[in-house]
């Protein structure tokens, strides 16, 4: 209560946190580090970072638990039922539900509180998460909910896991490694539909992997390999390169080389992200189960940009309508079956159905020169300045914070005010 509502204002984060650092000394006069630990239940957790760094932080903890509810059990009750009427309450949510915002926040504390040491939970559960925070800027973990699921033991494990990345980074091995999406693949994409599949005849391709259709198949690929060399077939990206044996020692990097090298190298804003390199998705016809999640996931959600052949249960990529969005990527069940290659025509983004009639496109409208879309717009965008109800790019100035003045707001018995 009380802490999460001095937590979601910079400035208090800030007095509080420089109360605490006159307070924390020693006897002898050693001062103890202060790591304020910070809410995610924030839009912007920064600011809060930015708040602990001016009141003189050692570092911060980021982040602690998000606001949630337990799940309800038929009676629609649910934990901790208080009272002889069973009520309860929202309450810090943590683990690995967690791991997406707090790798997001840490990205963020070192973008815009550079210099500020990150240490990172919330979701914290293998050497791989480990990895993946420190990778995103943080310098060092805690570990809570993984340790009361499992036990201490599980530390060693962390420690194996980081030795090894550190073995194999030092060896070379994720130089010549790629992976779409976590799993592994020969490239980030390909150039060409044909570079990712085997070169099967397109008869044996197309036919499903379910009843009389996978006899056929089996039937039909044994008659064609009988024949067939291998060499000649197989695509190009899947000939696997004899690997190389290394007796000499290996150098191990520290772990200093690992912090931060997603936050410096990969991540960044979405404007940052090339709008010239687009992809589309490609679905490998010789792993897809024909379960049809890709299809029905694009038809709802995204693009209607996969075709499904009612009797084959077979997906096909509409070339002209996929922007390479990895929704289908992201509910298929076999990973590696749909992967991406590289778009071979210009992006030109396209949003639900096609209009019968685009005035903008058919007659011109644009807002450029002198026309009266564009005297309209303009006119309204110098009203609504003038009037300081139009927030600038970077948010709203302090002199011009819209006021709710105070009002009877309804069904919530309640009123509003906004200082």
């Amino acid at each position: 209560g009380v802490g999460l509502a001095c937590g979601q204002a910079p400035a208090i984060v800030e007095e509080i946190t420089r109360w605490c650092k006159e307070a924390c000394v020693r006897k002898d006069g050693t001062p103890v580090p202060v790591f304020p630990k910070l809410t995610g239940n924030i839009t912007e957790i920064a600011l809060i970072a930015q708040g602990c760094l001016r009141g003189g932080a050692d570092g911060v903890t980021c982040m602690n638990t998000i606001h949630g509810m337990m799940d309800y059990d038929p009676k629609g009750e649910t934990w901790p039922k208080v009272g002889d009427e069973k009520k309860f309450t929202g309450g810090g949510i943590s683990g690995d539900a967690n791991r997406p915002m707090a790798t997001r926040a840490c990205w963020s504390i070192r973008k815009f509180a550079p210099g500020l040491p990150i240490m990172a939970t919330g979701g914290v559960s293998s050497a791989a998460s480990t990895i993946q925070f420190l990778h995103i800027g943080a310098s060092v973990v805690q570990i809570c909910s993984a340790l009361q699921n499992q036990d201490y033991t599980i530390i060693n494990d962390y420690m194996s896991g980081l030795k090894a990345h550190l073995y194999l980074n030092g060896r070379g091995d994720y130089d010549t490694k790629e992976y779409q999406n976590s799993w592994h693949a020969t490239r980030p994409w390909y150039k060409s539909k044909e570079e990712r599949l085997v070169k099967e005849p397109s008869d044996i391709e197309k036919l499903p992997r379910f009843g009389p259709f996978q006899r056929n198949k089996t039937t039909a690929r044994k008659e064609f390999w009988q024949t067939a060399d291998p060499a000649e077939t197989r695509a190009v990206s899947q000939i696997t390169p004899d690997l190389e044996v290394k007796t000499k020692d290996v150098p191990i990097p520290d772990i200093e080389s690992i912090i931060g090298y997603t936050h410096k190298k990969f991540a960044g804003f979405h404007n940052d992200l090339p709008r010239e390199e687009q992809v589309i998705a490609i679905v490998n016809p010789d792993m897809c189960i024909n379960c049809g999640r890709c299809y029905m996931t694009c038809n709802d959600n995204a693009y209607q940009a996969i075709d499904f052949d009612s009797v084959t249960h077979i997906p096909e990529i509409i070339e002209d309508k996929c922007t390479g969005c990895g929704l289908c990527q992201a509910v298929c069940p076999v990973p590696g079956c749909i992967e991406y290659r590289q778009m071979p025509h210009k992006f030109v983004p396209t949003r639900g159905l096609n209009v019968p009639k685009d005035r903008y496109l058919d007659e011109g409208i644009s807002l450029s020169g002198n026309s009266e879309l564009e005297r309209r717009v303009n006119h309204f965008l110098a009203r609504d300045s003038a009037q300081g109800s139009r927030p600038a790019r970077g948010g709203y100035p302090p002199s011009k914070i819209p006021k709710i003045e105070e009002e009877d707001v309804g069904r919530r018995g309640k009123r509003a005010r906004r200082d």
